[in-house]
């Protein structure tokens, strides 16, 4: 693998995707693609696979479910907060065609939310709440992986809670 092939499979590891999922997108795209255009790819792969693995494609419209980073499916055993994966119901809906994915930056919204002081896992919560208020059903959210690590004395973490689901 040469240096620049490299460099693009651990950036898209810190951000949660499989090195097998990585590989595929860049053996599908052009030698000199970009990094937005490889991301784009994750995204959609990772989107297209997480509908086609469920039996019933609706989605709830009551809050968002908050599923976990990358391509791969969820571990028998693990689970999503009850509080945020509700049963489906009759008012649920597909998500908006019209728009793009909203891919966020988890890192720059908790810590602004924290006003730099701490990382503010309620403000992840808040911002992919406000994006599904308006209708957006397709949200991702970065966060780095050292952030499930315990907290350092200088970077403290606020609302544990959301942080893992």
């Amino acid at each position: 693998m040469d240096h620049q092939k490299h460099t693009k499979v651990e950036r898209f590891l810190k951000l949660g995707y499989s090195r097998s999922d990585i590989l595929r997108v860049l053996d599908s795209l052009r030698h000199d693609a970009q990094t937005n255009d490889i991301l784009e790819e994750l995204i959609k792969t990772c989107h297209t696979r997480s509908y086609s693995n469920k039996s019933a494609s609706a989605v709830s419209t009551a809050s968002p479910k908050l599923v976990p980073r990358g391509c791969s499916v969820p571990q028998p055993g693990q689970s999503t907060s009850p509080a945020l994966s509700r049963p489906s119901s009759s008012t649920d809906r597909e998500p908006v065609a019209d728009f793009r994915p909203v891919v966020i930056d988890g890192s720059n919204v908790a810590m602004s939310h924290g006003d730099k002081k701490v990382f503010s896992c309620q403000g992840l919560q808040l911002a992919v709440k406000w994006f599904w208020d308006k209708g957006l059903r397709d949200i991702t959210v970065f966060v780095p992986l050292w952030r499930k690590e315990q907290p350092r004395p200088e970077a403290p973490i606020t609302g544990e809670r959301t942080r893992g689901q």
